[in-house]
């Protein structure tokens, strides 16, 4: 998801982090880059079914003061962040 952004908005900062806290399961990375201007960009790399991200990329991008936000697809696949979410671990057994 990349956000381009003006900072100057009261609370768009807080706001659009409080929202990447809300969807940390999705939300592997993000990395933001003050411009010139009171702009900013922000990149998010997420994970997750496409119709979801695209529901948290629409939310963020509707924020005031964002500019423009879009997501892009790739056709790849990142390891699983949380393979044991839900499930117990079995503890190996020293030989």
């Amino acid at each position: 998801i990349t956000l381009f952004y003006d900072n100057s908005v009261t609370g768009l900062q807080k706001s659009l982090a409080d929202q990447q806290f809300r969807f940390i399961d999705e939300v592997i990375s993000s990395l933001h880059v003050h411009l010139m201007h009171n702009q900013t960009m922000e990149v998010l790399l997420v994970q997750g079914p496409a119709k979801k991200l695209q529901a948290i990329a629409d939310e963020m991008a509707s924020r005031r003061g964002v500019l423009s936000g879009k997501m892009n697809l790739i056709a790849a696949v990142i390891p699983q962040l949380h393979p044991f979410k839900g499930k117990k671990r079995k503890a190996k057994k020293k030989a």
